[in-house]
């Protein structure tokens, strides 16, 4: 049988003090284990021309061409703007050195088809919501066995609720519209950075835990830590009041643990990890007894 990573590893996980603003608490998590898979953030791997990105006609598929001598990693969530659309990654690739691989994505742009231009990173992830719609349609879906692809349609519905909620002009209903608006927001707490040797948060709005982001290495939750804690800035108008506690965070994780889940293939490296629940929707990527990137949504709260 199989080692159940995701219990193994949370099982040994511990939950800081958390920092609040906004409504917005996050808990940090340490996993106190080293991981010992180097690998390279895609938004640095980007930054430094390792990689080059093509669109091969689909609206849910790009070309990933990696010319580093190390994998790289684009965990589920982050974003691409540029090409014929602005994409978002359906699910966590770890691309191996020098390989070339098809991507499945999809579009966080609606309105524009074409006159691309190259693809950079996109500063920020998805909101929350985006996210948990894409994950749940894409979890239903491996569970099934048709297919790997999340539900476009409710990606784009989601992306159009949050563009309303913050009154962002977007004249092709780009999530990217948004950006300047939200960054404010949560400011101080993308500034102040990861603490030493934290892996992953525990997100919380007033009382209720609303989202786990889990990686192997503290280095690659600094490389996006900016891009993803300005994501979640998209909540801070959310009617929150209390604050969750310690216990709460560990309950959680704990849930986590004790989800079922489906494995496939990756679609670089390792195995993909599907979570559907009543309480819970996650996406993961495992290789051998290395979880490499998690991430979990509430799926219990009332949606707009």
């Amino acid at each position: 049988m199989a080692v159940d990573i995701i219990a193994e590893t949370l099982e040994r996980a511990s939950v800081g003090r958390p920092i609040t603003r906004a409504g917005v608490s996050l808990f940090p998590v340490y996993l106190h284990r080293d991981s010992g898979l180097d690998h390279l953030p895609g938004v640095t791997a980007l930054a430094e021309g390792l990689v080059e990105l093509d669109e091969v006609g689909a609206v849910g598929s790009l070309r990933l061409s990696s010319r580093a001598a190390k994998p790289i990693l684009f965990p589920e969530g982050d974003t691409l703007v540029g090409g014929w659309q602005n994409r978002t990654l359906d699910v966590t690739v770890l691309v191996g050195a020098r390989e070339v691989v098809e991507i499945p994505v999809a579009c966080v742009e609606a309105g524009r088809w074409g006159k691309g231009r190259r693809f950079s990173h996109g500063r920020i992830f998805v909101p929350r919501k985006v996210r948990r719609a894409k994950v749940a349609s894409l979890s239903a879906r491996v569970a099934a066995g048709v297919g790997r692809r999340s539900d476009q349609r409710a990606v784009w519905n989601r992306v159009e609720d949050e563009l309303r909620g913050v009154g962002a002009h977007a004249p092709t209903a780009a999530i990217h519209d948004a950006v300047g608006t939200v960054t404010g927001r949560l400011a101080e707490l993308r500034d102040r950075g990861p603490l030493p040797g934290q892996h992953g948060v525990v997100v919380t709005l007033g009382r209720r835990v609303v989202a786990v982001e889990l990686f192997a290495r503290p280095e690659t939750l600094a490389a996006y830590w900016p891009s993803m804690i300005d994501a979640y800035a998209f909540d801070v108008e959310s009617r929150a009041e209390g604050r969750a506690s310690a216990a709460d965070a560990l309950e959680f994780l704990g849930v986590l643990a004790g989800s079922a889940r489906t494995e496939r293939p990756g679609v670089g490296l390792g195995t993909e990890l599907h979570i559907t629940g009543r309480r819970i929707v996650a996406h993961g990527l495992r290789v051998d007894d290395v979880l490499v990137h998690l991430s979990a949504f509430d799926v219990r709260e009332e949606t707009p």
